[in-house]
C-alpha cells in the first residue's frame, strides 16, 4: 500500500511545483544566463529566501526544470515503445515520439539541454535526479535494441548500449539544431519542415534495420 503524504509534504510539493513552473517561464524568456533568482522568486510570488529553502541555487532550479521536461519526454517514449511490435518498430516509434514531443513543447524544448551549465558542485540535487533518470532511459532503450536483435528486426552486429546512446545523442542534436535554425534551413533549400524531419527520422531508423 502506498503511504499517504502528510499535509505538510503535500504543501511542500505544491510549492516546489509552483517554483519550478515559474523558473521554467523565466528561463524560456531569458535563458539560463539572463535569468536571476530574484526574477524567479518574483514570478513564483515567493521571497528569494523561500525559493532557497527548496533549491540550492539557479543551477539546481534549471536542472529541476530540465528534469520535468525529460520526465515528459520519457513518457512519450514509453507510450511509443509500448505500441510497437518488433524491436525495430519500437525504435522507429520512439524517434517519431521525439518529434511529437518537439511539436507539443516548442517553447520549452531547449530547456532539456543542460550541458552548457557550469556546475559549481557535483552534488547539485536536481542534477543527480536528472542523471539517474537519464541512466534509466538509456537502459530501457538499450533493452529495446536487444529485443530487436533477438527478433531479427535490428542488425545483429550492433552493440545495444552504444546504439541507445547514439540514438539519444543524434536525435537530441538534430532537434536542438532544428529548433534553432531548422525552419530557415529547410525553407532556404526548398524543403518542407515536416517532410525534412520525417525523412531524417526515417534515415536514422533505417540505419539500424536488419
Amino acid at each position: 500500500m502506498l503511504q499517504q503524504l502528510s499535509r505538510r509534504e503535500k504543501e511542500r510539493q505544491a510549492r516546489e511545483a509552483e517554483i519550478v513552473a515559474a523558473a521554467e517561464a523565466v528561463f524560456c524568456q531569458k535563458g539560463f544566463d539572463g535569468a536571476s533568482m530574484d526574477e524567479i522568486a518574483k514570478a513564483a510570488q515567493f521571497t528569494k529566501r523561500t525559493v532557497y529553502q527548496y533549491f540550492s541555487g539557479k543551477e539546481d532550479l534549471y536542472f529541476a526544470v530540465a528534469l520535468k521536461q525529460f520526465q515528459q519526454l520519457l513518457a512519450y517514449f514509453r507510450a511509443a515503445v509500448a505500441a510497437g511490435d518488433s524491436g525495430f518498430e519500437k525504435i522507429q516509434r520512439a524517434g517519431l515520439a521525439y518529434y511529437q514531443y518537439y511539436k507539443d513543447h516548442p517553447d520549452t524544448f531547449l530547456l532539456l539541454y543542460t550541458g552548457f551549465i557550469q556546475v559549481s558542485a557535483p552534488d547539485v540535487p536536481q542534477r543527480q535526479k536528472l542523471l539517474e533518470l537519464k541512466r534509466a532511459a538509456f537502459g530501457e532503450l538499450s533493452a529495446v535494441f536487444e529485443e530487436g536483435k533477438a527478433d531479427g528486426s535490428i542488425r545483429a552486429d550492433l552493440d545495444e548500449a552504444k546504439a541507445a546512446y547514439s540514438f539519444i545523442f543524434v536525435h537530441s542534436g538534430f532537434f536542438q539544431m532544428f529548433s534553432e535554425s531548422g525552419h530557415s534551413f529547410a525553407g532556404n533549400h526548398g524543403l518542407g519542415a515536416e517532410e525534412f524531419i520525417l525523412f531524417t527520422l526515417g534515415l536514422l531508423s533505417d540505419a539500424v534495420r536488419a
